[in-house]
């Protein structure tokens, strides 16, 4: 199965999406060339999107044969432990992971030794605030799935989790004027910095900064 199909699904508007992201990565850290890491990467489907653009991606994987996949894509597949890594990554992010996993402490631990300070991690999960209701009500499967899901957030719960171990929310005020630096003003990075200010006030998709 080739990349493309790896990639499947993955349409205009989300490709407009990562490359938005990415934008916004490379404008914070003022420069282009950025060291960045997929945590938990899966298939390789946001890596092998951003990869024209980003000439240093590596990925973290736990499965065996997603390993395999995304080195057949030529993304170099790394090891936390590896000392190779400490303070190396500008970009390190982490979607639909965290709430999978039992050692929070010990991951976010090795996460803040590979990041550079000032280096961003980003963080998506699903929001415990809305979900939990969701399922109460609902009685049907959903985000929140407790033999899969082991760890529960919502917005402060996440912010007070990465505050304790050296990180800060990127602030709305940085989020504008990185967008200013961008200078796209067209709807979809309009659109993805309103989502960036929505999402660090309410929800779980927040993109933190290493401070110490």
């Amino acid at each position: 199965m080739d990349s493309l199909e790896k990639s499947r699904n993955v349409n205009i508007l989300q490709k407009k999406y990562f490359e938005n992201e990415i934008n916004f990565f490379q404008n914070f850290h003022k420069k282009k060339n950025l060291n960045i890491l997929d945590f938990g990467a899966g298939w390789g489907t946001w890596l092998i999107c951003i990869k024209k653009n980003c000439q240093s991606v590596f990925a973290m994987e736990f499965s065996s044969i997603r390993k395999k996949h995304l080195m057949k894509n030529n993304i170099k597949v790394i090891n936390l432990k590896n000392k190779k890594y400490n303070n190396y990554f500008h970009v390190v992010r982490l979607e639909q992971v965290l709430e999978h996993i039992s050692n929070l402490k010990g991951i976010i631990f090795d996460l803040k030794k590979i990041i550079k300070k000032g280096g961003i991690l980003s963080i998506g999960v699903p929001n415990g605030k809305y979900e939990i209701k969701k399922e109460i009500i609902k009685l049907k499967k959903g985000p929140i799935q407790p033999l899969e899901h082991l760890n529960c957030f919502n917005n402060k719960s996440l912010k007070i989790l990465l505050g304790k171990n050296g990180f800060k929310s990127i602030s709305v005020f940085e989020i504008i004027t990185t967008f200013l630096k961008t200078k796209r003003f067209d709807y979809h990075n309009i659109r993805y910095t309103l989502g960036l200010i929505k999402n660090s006030l309410l929800s779980t998709k927040i993109n933190f900064i290493k401070i110490k």
